[in-house]
């Protein structure tokens, strides 16, 4: 059986990501290659793009989209994973909150900051897991990773608990972030949940659960769930391309064309689809001479089936 595309799993709260991606591979076959966008912790829900057959190469092209969050914490605890899972390391009293003082106090992160990554991630030092060295008790120093927040929105509060809707950049760790929140408030704080509601294109509202996908599945009609190359890679700029053209490139190779019959710069990625609309592959302009109209290139730089 061959199939190509991204199913958009709404994850629930408990298993890794990984063994998400082992169920769907136990339904589809274990001969299909199976893989998964952005990793979700097992206490987080939502989003979770899972890709099948020839998409599982395509993940290089989503690394720099956007993530959107909806996060609940809780002021006045600090845990040493700093989710509600973890051991309790530091009890406070946390002061009365209001929605304003909350989104004031949630507006110092708009923009670009820096952020130690947790111990308890997977991130590797010297060749161990971070998670692994904290499990024996042993905290080493973390770089701190630049990431960015492009908007946050508190939602609502009730007592120490505060939920707020958050669109950040990729290596967000958003437990550390209420950890910082809290450290910054003066009490603490701790994630208590955390639902993924978008991904590039993958939003949480079109989103399906494992059964819904086991049935989609088992009745044959899997084609209605898969999101396609073309549409996934839809944040890429399209060229289109005759059956003539179409054969050369998925042979990989280059075609000539005249410098003012494009619109793309030098080293723009560009998705090339077939007249019919699916995806090629992806590709780029090779260099020319600026302001010339001798003939450039289009160079595929990857080719799918």
């Amino acid at each position: 059986m061959t199939m190509s595309g991204f199913v958009n799993i709404n994850k629930n709260s408990g298993p890794t990501s990984h063994d998400i991606v082992s169920k769907i591979r136990g339904f589809i076959g274990r001969e299909m290659k199976v893989g998964h966008l952005g990793t979700l912790d097992p206490i987080a829900e939502g989003v979770l793009p899972v890709a099948i057959g020839s998409a599982t190469r395509t993940f290089q092209y989503f690394l720099e989209l956007r993530k959107s969050y909806l996060v609940t914490m809780f002021f006045g605890k600090v845990t040493d994973t700093q989710d509600i899972t973890g051991k309790i390391l530091e009890e406070n009293t946390s002061p009365l909150l209001s929605m304003r003082e909350s989104q004031a106090f949630l507006d110092k992160f708009l923009g670009e900051t820096l952020q130690s990554p947790p111990m308890f991630s997977a991130l590797s030092v010297r060749g161990k897991k971070l998670y692994e060295l904290a499990r024996e008790g042993i905290e080493v120093d973390r770089k701190k990773r630049r990431i960015e927040v492009f908007s946050i929105q508190a939602d609502s509060v009730s007592g120490p608990y505060l939920k707020f809707k958050i669109e950040c950049s990729r290596g967000t760790y958003i437990r550390t972030f209420c950890h910082d929140l809290g450290k910054l408030y003066g009490c603490g704080a701790c994630m208590v949940s955390l639902v993924r509601t978008g991904l590039g294109p993958f939003d949480l509202s079109d989103s399906l659960s494992l059964n819904d996908f086991q049935i989609f599945f088992e009745s044959g009609s899997i084609s209605k769930i898969l999101v396609s190359l073309a549409d996934a890679l839809n944040h890429f700029p399209a060229m289109y391309f005759s059956d003539k053209d179409e054969a050369k490139l998925r042979k990989g190779i280059s075609l000539d064309c005249l410098q003012n019959s494009v619109n793309f710069s030098e080293e723009e990625i560009f998705r090339m689809l077939a007249s019919d609309g699916k995806l090629i592959g992806m590709g780029k302009i090779a260099s020319g001479i600026p302001g010339s109209l001798e003939n450039i290139k289009i160079r595929p730089t990857k080719i799918f089936n």
